[in-house]
């Protein structure tokens, strides 16, 4: 739209119009030529060798990361398309936050992990109704979590918003702590939600 009407904007891979759109649009799905070119195993490799040696290139760097802002690899792909990050997100954030970061979300993982693991369990054992919800959403949370190793799946939003908000409805739907319906709480009963 900004585009039609003379403005002129500069995005990281160039200028952003119809035709920039139209680019972006047809590299969701590449040639089998560009796939065969893409990610190699030797390529993942030095990727992960790269993001360690700027690590180890301080001890802040990895205490606190390196930070945002600059690319984490040097790398072009064939098409000469720059890659910024490696194909991994754990290695991401540690290349990003360093250790105490890396610990944060490794934290973070175990605790969801954990939290879906019983609500997966309990819900086979309530009542005698068994529910796959559930069991379904711990299964999606755990391919994405392996997805992620792979691919920066946490730094695109196409996979990273469904991936939290169905994080968010799997925590939701069987909250850890319940609450006491008869304590009365700034002179209201307080009253759990239940999904």
């Amino acid at each position: 739209l900004l585009s039609m009407v003379g403005w002129k904007v500069q995005g990281r891979l160039g200028p952003m119009d119809i035709s920039g759109l139209t680019k972006e649009l047809e590299s969701i799905w590449p040639s089998s030529a560009e796939s065969a070119q893409l990610g190699h195993e030797s390529d993942r490799r030095a990727w992960y060798g790269e993001v360690w040696d700027k690590l180890r290139s301080s001890s802040s760097h990895l205490v606190l990361g390196v930070g945002y802002g600059q690319p984490l690899i040097d790398f072009m792909s064939e098409t000469g398309q720059p890659i910024r990050q490696p194909h991994n997100s754990s290695l991401n954030v540690f290349g990003r936050l360093g250790l105490v970061g890396l610990s944060i979300w490794l934290l973070f993982v175990w605790t969801v992990m954990k939290r879906l693991w019983n609500a997966a369990r309990r819900s086979g054992r309530a009542a005698g109704v068994h529910s796959p919800l559930h069991l379904w959403l711990l299964t999606f949370c755990v391919l994405g979590l392996l997805d992620s190793m792979v691919q920066p799946y946490f730094e695109f939003s196409h996979s990273a918003i469904p991936f939290f908000f169905l994080l968010g409805v799997a925590l939701g739907a069987h909250p850890k702590v319940t609450m006491d319906r008869t304590a009365p709480a700034f002179g209201h009963a307080r009253v759990p939600l239940r999904i």
